[in-house]
């Protein structure tokens, strides 16, 4: 079959067009010529010059590295062959017919018309692809950058560096900010405020700013939240909707809209919202085919489900998490979800599937860096051991976590660890351990600031201790609704 007869330049254009959603009559307006012109530089043989392609982009605000992927896909579609037949050429038809009919012609023609069609979309769509890939390469380096330079220096930079200004970069800061907030409210909340600032200077119409610019408000959103900023985290979600989903957006970016919903999802369960927060994972979770993106949703989900009070449902999705989970993710992600499981196969009494989780836990996360996540692996282990009935064990890795929780101020983890401590001198027949343990403790719980009917279910257990009366029934309760508490 014949190669078809357009330059590179052409296909790179007509591309570019399609792929950027602009109609032929609109960018000729936009560049001062008449339709027809453009037409002709899209499907006449002759090249035109690589200048006036790249003025031709300029008009269309392309983004950097958009016109570079369309030439290097012009230049592999210009191999294939072309399947356009004229209706009504010369042809066999079943091997007899000769010449086809004026029906069998037109047959003939839709079928070609609908294959060029597919190959269009095929082609942009391989071209968007490339240049998402790209642009992500490219963000890495600009990252690496940034990252050495103080908080202060990379807004600097952003303001003045035309290059640092894109969407690309904007999500890379955003999952920096992410992964900080394990480790560090302020620098979570800093790298959300430097994602928004370079969202603010992406190049591009009106719709791919408010894009990328409320897709940073979600991040700097969750930020507030990790500060227990509730009602500004709240407002600054708000704000992001208002710009990512406004009126008449319609610009193509591969900014994830599953995201926001999943940001805002981990708010609504902090607010003790768990129906909101499950509705929105639910529309983040249509949203998503990636595996790797759909277990840190089933993740959400499960989070939610236990705070909620269903630990079964939390359970299943996270063994659907698990299931999901591509062996090259991101190491402190299947920390999280292995952790998660561990918990949760331990509140189900699955003791031997909990000791297989806890082993792939450890050699997977005790390369990290991170010595609060250590300290909470090893409270797992005392968990895990208490199961198993290793009573002294289990005791002396409470009592040797929770002194280290004291010291580092956190109180919230070593109040939590005193419960399992006293319940597990409790079923060990050991009152006065518990008590004294309880009254050692009984200010920590007093500095926590919880809603009532949490606050309420640990004084009942901390009173029960005291009279001797508590039951290893009323600890586990006081713990759940301690821990959900906490989480509001």
């Amino acid at each position: 079959m014949p190669r078809s007869n357009a330059s590179l330049e052409s296909k790179a254009l007509k591309l570019l067009r399609a792929l950027l959603g602009w109609e032929q009559e609109e960018l000729a307006a936009a560049v001062g010529l008449s339709r027809s012109a453009i037409a002709r530089l899209e499907n006449s043989p002759p090249r035109f010059s690589r200048e006036r392609l790249e003025q031709l982009a300029q008009a269309m605000s392309a983004p950097p590295g958009l016109l570079e992927a369309a030439l290097a896909l012009a230049v592999q579609s210009h191999e294939t062959t072309d399947p356009r037949i004229e209706p009504g050429s010369e042809m066999e038809v079943g091997g007899a017919l000769g010449m086809p009919t004026p029906v069998q012609a037109r047959a003939l023609g839709e079928a070609v018309a609908a294959g060029a069609l597919a190959l269009d979309q095929f082609l942009r769509g391989r071209l968007w692809d490339a240049y998402v890939a790209q642009e992500r390469k490219r963000a890495e380096t600009l990252w690496r950058r940034l990252a050495r330079r103080s908080p202060a220096d990379r807004l600097l930079v952003v303001a003045h560096g035309v290059e640092y200004q894109c969407w690309a970069l904007c999500e890379k800061v955003c999952a920096e900010s992410v992964r900080s907030a394990a480790r560090d409210a302020v620098a979570t909340r800093e790298l959300a405020e430097l994602a928004l600032a370079i969202a603010r200077r992406v190049p591009g119409g009106a719709e791919e700013k408010a894009r990328a610019e409320g897709y940073a408000l979600a991040f700097l959103g969750n930020a507030l939240r990790v500060s227990n900023q509730l009602p500004a985290s709240e407002a600054a979600f708000q704000s992001a909707h208002d710009h990512f989903f406004g009126p008449g957006l319609t610009a193509r970016a591969p900014l994830e809209a599953a995201r926001l919903f999943d940001l805002e999802a981990s708010l609504r369960r902090n607010q003790g919202r768990f129906a909101e927060a499950l509705a929105l994972l639910d529309r983040a979770l249509a949203l998503t085919t990636d595996n790797r993106s759909l277990a840190r949703l089933l993740l959400n989900v499960a989070n939610t489900q236990e705070k909620s009070g269903d630990p079964d449902s939390a359970l299943v999705a996270l063994r659907k998490a698990a299931g999901l989970m591509p062996d090259d993710a991101e190491p402190r992600l299947r920390c999280v979800l292995l952790f998660g499981l561990v918990s949760a196969l331990l509140r189900a009494g699955s003791v031997p599937e909990a000791e297989a989780a806890f082993g792939e836990l450890q050699r997977i996360c005790l390369d990290t860096d991170n010595e609060l996540d250590l300290l909470r692996i090893r409270w797992l282990g005392g968990q895990l051991s208490a199961a198993r009935g290793q009573v002294e064990e289990a005791l002396l890795t409470f009592r040797e976590v929770r002194h280290i929780f004291v010291a580092r101020a956190l109180d919230a983890d070593a109040a939590l660890c005193a419960l399992d401590e006293a319940l597990l001198h409790l079923e060990a027949g050991r009152p006065v351990e518990a008590r004294t343990l309880v009254r050692e403790m009984r200010s920590i719980f007093a500095t926590q600031r919880l809603e009532r009917e949490g606050l309420a279910a640990v004084r009942v257990f901390l009173d029960a201790v005291e009279s001797e009366v508590a039951t290893g029934h009323l600890g586990r309760e006081a713990l759940r609704a301690f821990a959900r508490a906490l989480a509001r």
